[in-house]
């Protein structure tokens, strides 16, 4: 036990002191929210109004078709001839719409025209627009009222509860925070398997080509140093694990809190721009920035509160539990036959052709993850939840969804006996391989030294 432990401080302390290691742990946040938030801000960012011209020839639109934050119709009586060639000369207006004469039965296409791209959000807007009219109008010709259309818009909520023990317990649940958390975990998963598995397969070819291996095995026995190097290089991925956490939360709350200022000011100033054109007084404008902001303050606080509630349906103290198990189970279970392999190649090249096996299991996990979270409770969820190759990315997209308690005990069962028996495996061929030099390797070659006796 002692030899595994030195081995274990050994891997740890010499992955923990690199450079590489302490840059990846600081831009690991940074990329990861960068990859979140920027899009978001640059949406946000994107703010400039299009202004577009229209000739209506139809006559159907001129008064319906009403402004937005990010399009301002202009309508003009000026000929298509004579709008085209105008169109840039002083940039009155960013791009030019023409509508021919139609109907409601039977709307044609309109032309858009303009000397810059106005971007896919004026076309997809001016398309969602035309047609709300359209429909509007239809609806209106077929009797309905201003009222009666009012009406059709219904929105309806829709609550989930899980009924427990026969129906004595209802227990509500939020599908979308299960769908995010389970997601989330499943990634996370599958992402530290393929890293640090990688690097325990490197980790072994490089002191097997620079031939400290037969150093250590003068003192060590291969199933102890294989043991060591994966125990210590997990301890590696819990220790950036943690420290992408404390850095991910405490940059993304900074983030939030500058957003959520961008979000408000952006508000208010279109506010501002629309109170000004409609009151004369000046003086009335710090009022209304006042009422905005109490408007915004609630609608902000209601966001928050959602957030809370439907992670608060959630059984968070057992998916961080089950989380920490399936994270180390699967880590353990494939960190065994990474390091298989990379004993069984003299190089990284060499030890890749046996990779894709390995990957096959994660590969499916994480493909048949979308089609589990829109049936949790399905056959093929719960087959893949107990087979050990497969378990850990599945079970741990199921649970936030709740998963009964014999499903999770024979998957942590299964898990347990896959890692013993695949670890017992790789270390059949870890023996034998780390010492195996200028041989090309086959899958044949591979099975034989499984069951080579010493």
């Amino acid at each position: 036990m002692d030899k595994i432990l030195l081995v274990i401080k050994r891997e740890y302390l010499s992955r923990v002191k690199k450079k590489s290691f302490i840059i990846l742990t600081l831009l690991g946040p940074i990329l990861f929210l960068a990859v979140s938030i920027l899009p978001t801000y640059f949406l946000m960012a994107n703010t400039d109004t299009k202004t577009i011209a229209i000739i209506d020839d139809s006559g159907l639109f001129s008064n319906d078709l009403s402004s937005s934050e990010s399009v301002q119709y202009v309508f003009i009586t000026k000929g298509l001839k004579e709008a085209k060639e105008e169109l840039g000369k002083g940039k009155e207006y960013d791009g030019l719409v023409y509508i021919p004469k139609m109907t409601i039965e039977n709307p044609q296409g309109v032309f858009i025209y303009f000397e810059e791209n106005v971007g896919v959000n004026v076309e997809s807007t001016l398309s969602s627009d035309l047609e709300r009219i359209v429909k509007k109008k239809r609806l209106t010709k077929a009797g309905l009222t201003q009222s009666q259309l009012d009406n059709l818009e219904v929105d309806i909520p829709v609550k989930s509860t899980e009924i427990q023990e026969a129906g004595k317990t209802e227990v509500e649940k939020s599908t979308s925070a299960a769908t995010a958390v389970g997601y989330a975990c499943g990634i996370m998963i599958y992402m530290f398997i393929f890293i640090y598995g990688a690097a325990v397969m490197k980790g072994v070819v490089e002191e097997k080509t620079s031939r400290i291996m037969e150093v250590m095995l003068s003192s060590v026995k291969p199933m102890q140093l294989m043991m060591g190097k994966i125990i210590g290089i997990s301890f590696v991925g819990l220790t950036q694990l943690l420290l992408w956490i404390i850095l991910t939360i405490g940059i993304s709350s900074g983030a939030t809190i500058f957003l959520a200022s961008q979000m408000e000011s952006s508000k208010t100033e279109m506010v501002l721009k629309e109170a000004a054109k409609q009151r004369t007084s000046a003086l009335q404008v710090p009022n209304t920035q006042n009422t905005i902001q109490e408007q915004n303050q609630p609608e902000q606080a209601d966001v928050l509160t959602e957030v809370k509630q439907a992670l608060g349906t959630i059984n968070m103290p057992l998916v961080v539990a089950c989380f920490l198990f399936y994270f180390l189970g699967g880590y353990f279970l494939y960190g065994s036959m990474f390091a298989a392999v990379g004993a069984a190649g003299d190089s990284e090249t060499d030890a890749q052709q046996f990779t894709l096996p390995i990957s096959i299991p994660l590969i499916i996990s994480f493909m048949a993850a979308s089609a589990i979270i829109k049936d949790p409770g399905s056959t093929l969820a719960t087959v893949l939840s107990i087979f050990p190759l497969t378990s850990p990315i599945i079970m741990m997209v199921r649970i936030p969804f709740g998963v009964p308690a014999w499903e999770i005990v024979a998957s942590m069962v299964s898990l347990i006996i896959g890692f013993v028996t695949f670890t017992w495996l790789a270390s059949r061929i870890y023996r034998v391989g780390i010492l195996m030099y200028g041989k090309k390797i086959t899958y044949k070659e591979l099975s034989k030294w499984i069951f080579y006796k010493f």
